[in-house]
């Protein structure tokens, strides 16, 4: 876009000059004519007197043509040294491979020389900067479109949960829904298989968070001991418990795919999907909707983005009457809280504006409302 912007402006500045010297050349002979036409008449000029006058003319205007010609080679100097510029540009970028041949350090001058071209000098260190570890040597993949909802429910009685696997004096229920569009890397490789992770352990959630081998990641706050009945159970029924009780869809490309396994241990819960058909190389659309337990009294909700996201949506709902929710986001250079008291009692909503570089996130601390107002006593 700013090429295109810069390179409007830069015929749009050709043009003016070449119509501007058009116009003058065409006034400064009509002028001379019109001057030339009133001399013979005052005067009666025979031919060869006018032939004379001519020439004297044509004499005093030769060195500012000449001047004026030299001053407008040196102006289009600049344009000249834009456009090959911009050839030049178009060339590389357009060709990675022609990029690729150069070295790392000629290849860097390129691209810092290019980003003060669009933003100028002030600029140019501070958007070098945030931009250099995606221009070196580890490509990312990118999210548009990313909207992430979360509900916080209470639980009353066990056919909620939709299994007996948790007691609803214990947990709540968090519904979550969660879309966004994939943009690939040119180094990804083909995706043969999405799977999806529920961890307990904080550590493996961060390790799996950076890397790739998950569409998406989710924390999973158990009590040991409801975590290890998970574990005996018959392995032919944790599909069963993945679909009626986590409720877990997964949609790409508005298709839905299903189950090919579940692993449930003490790392926590792993799904893998097949997907259907052969999938576009560069971007894909992604859906994910599933509810799971989160234990009651004071715990951690972490949405982190591991990956650089446009303009992300986080939407967390509660009920205010039986939870607090605090939220500390940091999205920004700065961190921000979040209170309580938002301009809609018992939602959180958060939209930076703009993309969003890893790994950013917001924590929402989750605790009893009756706990809170008994502190406070």
């Amino acid at each position: 876009m700013l090429m295109k912007r810069r390179k409007g402006k830069r015929n749009q500045n050709r043009t003016s000059l070449r119509v501007m010297t058009i116009m003058l050349a065409a006034i400064t002979t009509i002028v001379w004519l019109v001057l030339l036409y009133v001399k013979k008449a005052r005067l009666g000029l025979d031919s060869s007197a006018l032939f004379d006058e001519i020439l004297s003319n044509i004499l005093g205007i030769l060195p500012p043509i000449i001047i004026f010609n030299f001053i407008y080679e040196y102006l289009s100097k600049e344009y000249v040294a834009d456009e090959m510029s911009e050839k030049m540009m178009e060339t590389l970028v357009g060709n990675p491979q022609m990029m690729e041949t150069f070295k790392e350090d000629v290849r860097q001058n390129f691209i810092n020389a290019t980003i003060k071209s669009l933003v100028g000098d002030e600029q140019a260190e501070m958007v070098v900067g945030v931009l250099s570890p995606y221009i070196k040597n580890k490509p990312y993949d990118m999210k548009i479109d990313y909207k992430y909802l979360i509900d916080l429910i209470p639980c009353h009685e066990q056919r909620e949960f939709g299994c007996d696997y948790f007691a609803p004096s214990e947990y709540y229920i968090v519904k979550e829904d969660f879309s966004f569009t994939k943009v690939l890397s040119d180094s990804t490789p083909k995706v043969s298989k999405f799977s999806v992770g529920f961890f307990v352990d904080a550590a493996v959630l961060e390790k799996e968070l950076l890397e790739k081998n998950y569409i998406f990641r989710e924390s999973l706050k158990l009590h040991a001991e409801d975590l290890q009945k998970l574990i005996n159970t018959p392995r032919e029924k944790w599909n069963d418990f993945v679909s009626k009780c986590l409720h877990l869809q997964l949609f790409i490309n508005g298709s839905p795919l299903a189950i090919e396994s579940v692993d449930i241990g003490d790392f926590g819960i792993t799904v893998d999907f097949h997907p259907n058909g052969e999938l576009p190389d560069n971007h894909f659309d992604v859906e994910i909707a599933f509810r799971m337990p989160q234990l009651k009294k004071r715990s951690e909700f972490l949405v982190l983005l591991p990956e650089p996201s446009l303009s992300p949506e986080i939407r967390f709902t509660y009920d205010p009457d039986i939870t607090k929710v605090t939220a500390y986001q940091f999205l920004n250079d700065d961190s921000k809280l979040i209170k309580d008291a938002a301009a809609v009692r018992g939602r959180i909503n958060i939209r930076p504006i703009g993309w969003v570089y890893p790994v950013k996130g917001v924590l929402f601390i989750i605790e009893d409302a009756d706990d809170t107002n008994a502190s406070m006593m």
